[in-house]
């Protein structure tokens, strides 16, 4: 999967997350942990689904965006990134970046 690939290349903690627009669920997730710190606690979990108006979902097709955002797990967890995110008419792909890792 190209995701895992991507994901190795990353300079620190960080993820490449596949989200299809129709369900607004994660279709493919893959995480890089940080060299020290290990595992994040919060990351994007395959098959997780995103809130209804999540940001990731209102991408228009060939629409882009590079921002920070806050991303929450299904327990309630939240950790900010900043994610850079393109959209084609059935997907967004993003890349997250831990903020202190830019």
């Amino acid at each position: 999967m190209c995701a895992i690939a991507l994901a190795k290349h990353l300079p620190g903690l960080g993820a490449i997350a596949i989200i299809d627009r129709y369900t607004g669920t994660v279709t493919h997730a893959s995480v890089k942990p940080d060299p020290e710190q290990g595992w994040p606690t919060v990351f994007p979990w395959r098959d997780q689904k995103l809130t209804e108006g999540h940001p990731l979902l209102n991408l228009t097709p060939g629409a882009s965006t590079a921002r920070r955002l806050a991303w929450r797990t299904p327990w309630g967890t939240q950790a900010d990134f900043y994610v850079d995110a393109v959209s084609d008419d059935k997907r967004a792909i993003v890349v997250f970046c831990d903020l202190g890792r830019v």
